[in-house]
This record gives C-alpha cells, sequence and structure tokens, in this order.
C-alpha cells in the first residue's frame, strides 16, 4: 500500500494527540477522576465511506451534547469549564485476521465504527461511575439516532496503549481531520455591570 504525504502527516499528528491524550487521562486519574474507553457501533448507515463518517461524526456530537447536559448543570457557564467531560474519538476498521467481533458487527457499514476516549473530571454531577450511567441511561443516548450499541471499559493503567489504539486507523485508513474532539460550547461572556467600573479597571 503506498501513503502519500497526507498520511505520513495524519500519523505524525495521531501520535502528537495520542501523547496528549495519555498526559490529560494520567492527569485526570490523578485529580480523582475518571478516563473511560468506549466503542460505538451503529446501524445500516446509507453511501460511501466519506458519507457515513460524517454520520457518524453528527451521533457522535449528539452523544457528547446529551452526556454534557449530564455531567454539568449549565454547560455554557465559566465557572463549570473544569467539570466538563472531554470527548476524542476516532474511527476504525475491522482487523480481520484478529478479529473476534461478530459478523453482525462486521458486516454492517463493511466494519467501520468508534473508538472515543471519555475523561469525567471530578466535581461531576454523577453519583456513579460513568460505565454504569451509561448501562442505565443506554437507550437514552439512542435514542433518535443511528448509534446500536455502546460498549464502556475504565482505564485504569497503561492511558499511552489505549490512546495509541484508539487512533491506530488514522494514517493508514484516515486522514487526522476525521479526529472528533469535543469539550462543550464556547462559555458565555459575563454580562458587564456597574461594578466592572471600579473593579479591575
Amino acid at each position: 500500500m503506498a501513503f502519500s504525504p497526507s498520511h505520513y502527516n495524519s500519523k505524525f499528528i495521531a501520535k502528537h494527540y495520542s501523547t496528549w491524550i495519555s498526559e490529560k487521562i494520567t492527569e485526570t486519574i490523578n485529580e480523582e477522576g475518571d478516563a473511560y474507553f468506549v466503542s460505538f457501533m451503529f446501524n445500516a448507515l446509507p453511501g460511501n465511506q466519506k458519507t457515513k463518517l460524517d454520520i457518524m461524526r453528527k451521533e457522535m456530537e449528539i452523544f457528547y451534547t446529551r452526556l454534557l447536559t449530564r455531567c454539568v448543570r449549565n454547560t455554557r457557564s465559566q465557572i463549570h469549564l473544569h467539570k466538563r467531560p472531554i470527548f476524542f474519538a476516532s474511527p476504525d476498521l475491522p482487523v480481520y485476521k484478529h478479529n473476534k467481533d461478530s459478523l453482525e458487527n462486521i458486516l454492517i457499514n463493511d466494519g467501520l465504527h468508534m473508538h472515543a476516549i471519555i475523561i469525567i473530571r471530578k466535581s461531576n454531577r454523577f453519583k456513579i461511575s460513568l460505565q454504569d450511567h451509561i448501562k442505565q441511561e443506554t437507550q437514552k443516548y439512542k435514542s433518535n439516532t443511528r448509534i446500536r450499541t455502546i460498549h464502556t471499559v475504565p482505564i485504569d493503567k497503561t492511558p499511552e496503549k489505549v490512546s495509541d489504539y484508539a487512533l491506530k486507523a488514522i494514517g493508514r485508513h484516515f486522514d487526522s481531520d476525521a479526529i472528533i474532539i469535543e469539550h462543550g460550547p464556547p462559555p458565555q461572556q459575563r454580562r458587564r455591570n456597574l461594578i466592572d467600573h471600579y473593579v479591575g479597571e
């Protein structure tokens, strides 16, 4: 298989993303937060691979929006910026000679699926782990989407290997623009009032 310059650039970018996300995982765990590896399978999607990826990206945005509102009460508040979950996703294809997945997962969408790493900061609204939360709320997350299954596993060691695995198809099957990073909407600007004239100016 011949690699174009864009493939080499994508592998280089993916490696930097992998390093960044593994550092974020370690930092979050050290601060008593949690990190999870999540796999998404989808119902049969129309179109070619690019069309499927576009649909999957939109579905990931819907999933993150729903997750965000469950983690943070006011999603646009500057005060709650540090409580927002970080969502990092990348598409993948099955490696057939090593694949132990079901035939259904391999055949639907030619095996195309999404891997995500979700970092849950300390002091979020969850009273249980994200893994248990997803099990309890799976149907709500899947409602009116093309998501077929959500499989969640906590990351408690080797974050470098996990982040490398999540990105293993970048530069091989996909360019780096297929990577998805979500961390919430831009915060609202605080409205200025009379006191601002006297404080800090």
